[in-house]
């Protein structure tokens, strides 16, 4: 685990994004990355969360960040306290 605040990377007044799930704001940094799943691998769009927010989010959840609603496809194991959500658009 990271000796420092990770909470940094999470401030929407600096790196991340809002997204909201079932009405609840969840701070996270979004963008668009390489993903290879059993099935294909090809560029999907992701959401880094901190673990501290896993309880509020599940897969099958629709969530909006920049005003695009996506839905949560994968959410992968925690590493260093940040969890990754592979994301399908709507």
């Amino acid at each position: 685990m990271f000796a420092e605040d990770i909470d940094v990377f999470f401030d929407p007044d600096g790196l991340a994004d809002t997204g909201v799930v079932n009405g609840v704001d969840i701070n996270g940094i979004f963008s668009n990355e390489f993903v290879d799943t059993f099935e294909t691998s090809s560029t999907k769009p992701v959401f880094y969360i901190p673990e501290t927010e896993l309880s509020r989010v599940a897969v099958g959840n629709a969530i909006t960040i920049k005003s695009k609603a996506y839905t949560v496809e994968v959410e992968e194991p925690p590493q260093d306290g940040v969890v990754r959500l592979i994301l399908s658009e709507q």
